[in-house]
């Protein structure tokens, strides 16, 4: 269905929105090979895919941990908010691309609710 270097543009796309913490829902690649090839793949076809590229692979994406949940109040965030506004004043502004979202596991990979059993497509190292 996709030549040598369409296939290594998808996983270069898989990757990127692994790492941009926006994992991609199966349908979304299917829907993105349409949108390559003018053809959707067939029902095995990102089965065959995902076993092709052993560092992507689907899975449901991990809970928040309690501790932080615990932490997700409002003395808190008022607090960060707090913190957040004194720096932005004495910088003068930050710019929106040096916004993230980061903890001690690095971008979040959440996404979806409480739940859902929906799989995701995220890079082997996330």
């Amino acid at each position: 269905l996709l030549n040598e270097s369409q296939e290594k543009v998808l996983v270069d796309w898989c990757h990127y929105n692994s790492d941009s913490a926006t994992p991609l829902h199966p349908r979304k690649l299917r829907a993105q090979i349409f949108e390559m090839v003018k053809a959707y793949p067939g029902k095995n076809w990102v089965c065959r895919f995902l076993s092709r590229h052993v560092d992507i692979l689907v899975v449901k994406p991990r809970g928040l941990d309690p501790k932080c949940a615990q932490n997700f109040n409002k003395a808190t965030i008022t607090e960060y908010f707090d913190m957040r506004k004194a720096l932005d004043d004495e910088l003068e502004g930050i710019p929106p691309e040096h916004n993230w979202n980061v903890d001690e596991k690095g971008c979040q990979m959440g996404v979806g609710r409480k739940g859902d059993n929906s799989k995701f497509i995220f890079s082997k190292n996330n």
